[in-house]
């Protein structure tokens, strides 16, 4: 019996290692900005289109939903668009600002970290009118107030559309694709679970250097 509980850890970490990165991926495109695909890398910015809505998974299951005013992703320092051929890495955010958001009673302090990646998950046409189901990763956001203090790590759903140009994050928490969640819970009052989920809701209008973005097979 204890042989078998040893076998079957080590079938689990090397599942762990196997499945680990492959989850972390996305689909291979040829990438173009402005219509070119040579080889490089567009800096780009983007901001909101209106407010972005956040949620708090409560120790009782519930949400506690909240708001910021905007975001953004700045100029400075440079965010990356990768274009070329097999392209899965296609695009990295270094900062993203988030503004005015709400907390009872307040408004908390939001920094991100770590640069963020960008995948797509769903197939594209060589046309220029995909809405391409993304994903981002390896995201920190830190929420601070006079009373409480979380981190947000994980990943985001999404979608980018190639007509609108414009990203447009989903997370529903829902169990499916990319999850994020909320740990190092300091304070709270006791309203905030540690482990718990985290929603957030919001479209960006992105402007790249060179041109649009299309995604092709």
């Amino acid at each position: 019996m204890k042989m078998r509980r040893v076998v079957a850890g080590l079938v689990a970490i090397a599942l762990g290692l196997v499945m680990g990165p492959a989850m972390a991926s996305g689909n291979s495109y040829t990438v173009a900005v402005g219509g070119s695909s040579t080889s490089g890398e567009a800096t780009f910015s983007a901001s909101t289109d209106s407010s972005l809505a956040y949620s708090l998974e409560k120790p009782d299951g519930t949400f506690l939903n909240l708001t910021c005013a905007s975001a953004s992703i700045p100029s400075s320092p440079s965010s990356i668009v990768h274009k070329g051929v097999s392209i899965v890495d296609i695009g990295e955010i270094t900062k993203m600002y988030f503004n005015s958001c709400t907390w009872p009673g307040g408004t908390a302090t939001v920094v991100t970290s770590g640069v963020w990646k960008l995948h797509g998950v769903s197939g594209a046409t060589s046309a220029s009118t995909d809405t391409v189901r993304v994903h981002l990763e390896n995201i920190t956001i830190a929420f601070s107030t006079a009373i409480c203090s979380y981190r947000v790590t994980g990943g985001l759903d999404g979608t980018f559309s190639e007509s609108t140009q414009k990203l447009t994050i989903d997370e529903k928490a829902d169990g499916a694709g990319q999850e994020a969640t909320v740990t190092n819970v300091v304070g709270c009052l006791g309203g905030v679970k540690n482990n718990g989920k985290f929603k957030l809701q919001g479209t960006f209008s992105t402007s790249v250097a060179g041109g649009s973005v299309n995604l092709m097979p």
